[in-house]
C-alpha cells in the first residue's frame, strides 16, 4: 500500500432506478444493465440501463433508510 489510511471509502450503496423507483444496491460491486442484484429493502431486481428521465422516480424509503442507518453506523 502507497499511501496508509488513505484508501477510498466504500459507498453506502448503489442506487438505480426500477420500476419506478430508485432503488440501494447492495454495496459489493458496482451494478450492470442486466444483473439480479439485492436492494437494501430486500427485494431481487434485474438492473436496466436508466434514462435520465428514470433518475427521477421517488427513492424507495426503506432502502434510503437503511442507507442512513449503515451510514450512521460506519461514522459511529
Amino acid at each position: 500500500m502507497l499511501y496508509p489510511n488513505l484508501e477510498p471509502e466504500r459507498p453506502i450503496a448503489y442506487w438505480r432506478p426500477v420500476g419506478g423507483v430508485r432503488h440501494g444496491l447492495e454495496p459489493d460491486e458496482p451494478p450492470f444493465p442486466g444483473q439480479e442484484r439485492a436492494t437494501l429493502c430486500g427485494l431481487r431486481i434485474t438492473v436496466v440501463r436508466a434514462s435520465e428521465v428514470d433518475w427521477l422516480a421517488p427513492t424507495c424509503e426503506p432502502c434510503w433508510s437503511e442507507s442512513r442507518s449503515r451510514r450512521d453506523a460506519r461514522a459511529g
